[in-house]
């Protein structure tokens, strides 16, 4: 909304499902030293199916954001069980970055 990320109902944020399935594709991969060609072959097969929006990367990177937080959300409501634990354990590092990120530059280069 006016060029900020604005989170909503999660049936109903960003650009739609299709991108939110490919941010769930590659969340937990971010910090793997292959992520660039993951996000490489991810996009390049999705292209040969469906093009990728207008504004791609943007979308693409705050939909990462939204799905870190979800995860979160989800970890939140259910703190001290083995699933949630691991979710803030390794979630919020990533999490973190990505907010950094986005509200720094607002943009940041997809794959990245």
């Amino acid at each position: 909304q006016d060029g900020r990320l604005v989170m909503i109902d999660f049936d109903d944020f960003g650009e739609g499902w299709h991108l939110f399935d490919l941010a769930t594709v590659l969340f937990f991969y971010q910090p793997h030293p292959q992520y660039g060609a993951y996000f490489e072959g991810l996009t390049e097969g999705y292209s040969s199916v469906r093009p990728l929006p207008g504004g791609f990367p943007e979308a693409f990177n705050a939909m990462l954001l939204a799905r870190g937080l979800t995860y979160l959300g989800w970890a939140g409501e259910r703190r001290g069980g083995e699933a949630a634990e691991y979710i803030v354990g390794h979630v919020v590092p990533l999490v973190l970055g990505l907010a950094e990120r986005y509200t720094s530059a607002a943009v940041f280069p997809a794959g990245s």
